[in-house]
């Protein structure tokens, strides 16, 4: 029993440092006005979408999203763009796309305002196609860049106290018996 908690306490203690070091990544890059990692984008959802039979996305989700040259959008592309009411993006469809020298103008919809008045977005201010989005991550995020010392008490808490059953554990093993 003491070696299986010995390996759970250190696939757990390693799981709290991986989750701190990837939160803190990912924060450093969440809702910066478009600044990305090889392209790739990490905003927070700004509203809940208005419009039925789009996937669930609601407010406080981290929407992943992809930068692409302005000539590589398409009319039905999901674009990331930034809110007009908050901090984070709302989700608009290109309807269509004018293409000019070097940017784009993009006709698009606004999915997540109720109206669905068509709106110009240019190319170089959106933060691109939507890839994906992980539920509620976004707003927790938020939450803990907010607080970020009480989140780093808490990590260094966890993480002292998988250290402590570790040798909690450690103590309350038998001893091997070695002969004289």
């Amino acid at each position: 029993g003491a070696f299986a908690g010995k390996i759970i306490s250190i696939i757990l203690l390693a799981a709290t440092v991986v989750v701190f070091v990837l939160g803190c990544f990912v924060s450093i890059f969440l809702d910066n006005n478009g600044s990305n990692i090889g392209g790739i984008c990490f905003n927070t959802m700004s509203s809940d979408l208005n419009v039925t039979g789009v996937s669930p996305v609601a407010k406080g989700d981290l929407i992943i999203s992809k930068k692409i040259d302005s000539t590589e959008y398409a009319a039905g592309d999901m674009l990331a763009v930034p809110s007009s009411v908050s901090e984070g993006c709302d989700i608009h469809i290109v309807n269509t796309v004018n293409y000019f020298s070097g940017d784009s103008e993009l006709i698009t919809t606004d999915i997540t305002n109720a109206s669905q008045n068509a709106n110009s977005v240019m190319s170089s201010t959106c933060y691109g196609v939507v890839n994906s989005y992980i539920p509620v991550i976004g707003g927790l995020l938020s939450f803990a860049i907010e607080n970020a010392i009480l989140v780093c008490i808490l990590f260094v808490l966890l993480a002292a106290f998988w250290c402590l059953l570790l040798v909690l554990l450690e103590k309350s093993a038998p001893k091997a018996k070695t002969k004289k």
